[in-house]
């Protein structure tokens, strides 16, 4: 288990951190805690988690109830509401008989909240401190809601306010949700999103250690159809620039060929941690050939991690590169997170200092110049792959570039700084430009025609904070929804199973969010694009159009709200 996350549970398994004695005294009572701010930018090192010791001693912890790690099966009704429904489905606000009328139990109004309401006079979860961020599932669809309110003794656990009840499409009366706490940095799902109907969960790991892209050690997302794409989106996913993650890919096709058991000098077959340490092949092992490979396979093994799996390797290799663990490579890590440009790169992941150049490096390898083209070719390829010819971050040239586009004016909310890609590859803008400026047909939107299939990359960094994986959602279909801040940016109509992030998971602008199709209320194979600044929709062409123009990008709060509308 890697340090806190999420929740820790009161079972007969004693954790693997330090605690004072008070927080010991109410550990062995039984009573669930989790950690509420987790993205201290500590990270632990593989050998540390066995330890019995770490720098957690004198974290925070926060009552959550009695929710277990796992989750807990929890009986919901739905108030705001009588019951009855409208035309689309939703249903109609009634006041009568709630105590605290319109407003949650800090005076806010419960309209336009993904709001929860913890039964029995907030004890029914064990007294949850009120902003409590809890999971709510509903037959595989799930959102993240907020506990702003409390409810009076009755059959139900929790209370759920009925627009977050229409985003799980939850009947009325009692009916039985799973449920668990996320941690605080966690998305709420927003009432204009959609439900998440993705089952898998990231890694078996809670959601909580996944809000610290910077910090090192994450758990990041280990997903793609194979080796290759998996390093790809693990490094995206923990905050390196796409053009980076295809350097990394790069070097690593030119040591293991992205084989996590790929040992130095046999060529014929793969050899396991076990046959290394036993003598076969060597010295260099694993997918970057840590040399010699046992100081990489030892530590993993007393950490009682399989040292042979791809996952267990990169957040080894995302450690080092954060100047954690016992092999620390700080300087490589820091220096490969200054790049601008994918030569550059994987220059710095490689290292050149042998050749003349200025980059300690990574790999280091015997010959620092003649490996250069091939690591170069396959990053380049890595990035038109899964990566975003859009914006400046992806283009296939000998110079991939990253543009740094700035927007201003969004200080107060972090909002559109940062590097912009387009959302499809950029061809589409150099052949079709009024694709991407032409008006929407009702309302402040962007409808972008490609076909079936096409790769959708995100425009803007941010959190996942909601998606639909199924062909479900309502009228969005297949879609994802990430937040930024007072941004909210809306991918529509994707193919059934091809999302690739999940809520919850930090990206960056040219990351590879899912395939288009034709689900939900869509009339033919298309992107629509939506784009929001605390809750009102903008126009999201001229934005568009100057990331593919290469131009200086326009703030999404200053972006109008009208005028684009066929």
């Amino acid at each position: 288990m890697f340090l806190v996350v999420g929740v820790i549970i009161g079972l007969d398994i004693k954790p693997v951190f330090g605690l004072s004695e008070k927080q010991k005294q109410i550990y062995d009572s039984g009573i669930y805690y989790y950690d509420v701010d987790i993205c201290d930018n500590t990270a632990v090192s593989d050998n540390e988690e066995s330890s019995g010791t770490t720098s957690g001693e004198d974290r925070e912890y926060k009552k959550a109830g009695n929710i277990p790690e796992a989750g807990r099966d929890a009986q919901a009704t739905v108030y705001g509401t009588n019951g009855n429904k409208d035309k689309d489905g939703k249903y109609i606000e009634y006041l009568g008989g709630i105590e605290g009328g319109s407003k949650d139990e800090t005076g806010r109004a419960l309209k336009g909240q993904t709001a929860l309401a913890e039964m029995h006079g907030n004890s029914a979860l064990g007294g949850l401190p009120y902003g409590t961020k809890i999971e709510v599932t509903y037959k595989n669809k799930s959102i993240v809601a907020k506990v702003v309110d409390n409810g009076p003794a009755g059959a139900s656990d929790i209370d759920v306010w009925r627009q977050t009840a229409d985003l799980l499409e939850l009947p009325y009366g009692n009916t039985k949700v799973k449920i668990r706490a996320v941690s605080k940095s966690t998305p709420v799902t927003p009432v204009s999103g959609s439900a998440s109907s993705d089952e898998s969960p990231n890694e078996g790991i809670s959601q909580g250690a996944q809000c610290c892209p910077s910090s090192g050690y994450t758990t990041g997302s280990v997903s793609g159809k194979d080796n290759r794409e998996k390093v790809f989106n693990f490094f995206v996913s923990i905050g390196y620039k796409p053009f980076q993650a295809a350097a990394i890919v790069g070097n690593m096709m030119a040591e293991s060929g992205v084989e996590p058991k790929k040992s130095e000098g046999i060529y014929n077959r793969k050899v396991s941690a076990d046959e290394f340490l036993s003598g076969v092949g060597g010295p260099g092992w694993g997918i970057v050939q840590w040399t010699n490979g046992r100081k990489f396979i030892n530590p993993t093994k007393q950490a009682r991690k399989d040292p042979n799996k791809i996952e267990v390797q990169l957040r080894f290799l995302a450690n080092q590169l954060a100047g954690k663990g016992p092999i620390p490579e700080k300087a490589a890590g820091d220096d490969l997170k200054k790049t601008t440009t994918i030569r550059e790169a994987v220059l710095a992941f490689q290292g050149d200092t042998q050749a003349g150049g200025k980059h300690p490096g990574y790999e280091r390898p015997g010959d620092q110049a003649g490996s250069v083209p091939e690591r170069l070719r396959q990053a380049k390829k890595a990035l038109t792959e899964f990566g975003s010819n859009g914006g400046g971050v992806a283009e296939a040239s000998s110079e991939v570039t990253s543009t740094g586009t700035c927007a201003g004016g969004d200080s107060e909310s972090n909002g559109a700084t940062g590097e912009f890609s387009l959302p499809v590859d950029k061809k589409y803008f150099t052949q079709n430009k009024i694709w991407f400026t032409k008006p929407h047909h009702t309302y402040p939107a962007s409808d972008i025609p490609v076909g079936s299939g096409t790769k959708i990359f995100a425009v803007g960094k941010g959190t996942v904070a909601s998606m639909a994986n199924s062909g479900w959602g309502g009228g969005a279909g297949t879609s994802v929804f990430v937040k930024d801040g007072d941004i909210l940016y809306g991918y529509f109509h994707g193919t059934p199973g091809s999302v690739k992030v999940k809520v919850g998971d930090k990206i960056e602008a040219g990351q590879l969010l899912m395939l288009s199709d034709n689900t939900g209320n869509s009339r033919g194979p298309h992107l629509h694009f939506d784009l929001e600044y605390k809750g009102q929709k903008k126009c999201p062409q001229s934005l568009l159009k100057a990331i593919g123009e290469g131009k200086p990008v326009p703030s999404v709060k200053s972006l109008p709200g009208s005028g684009c509308v066929g």
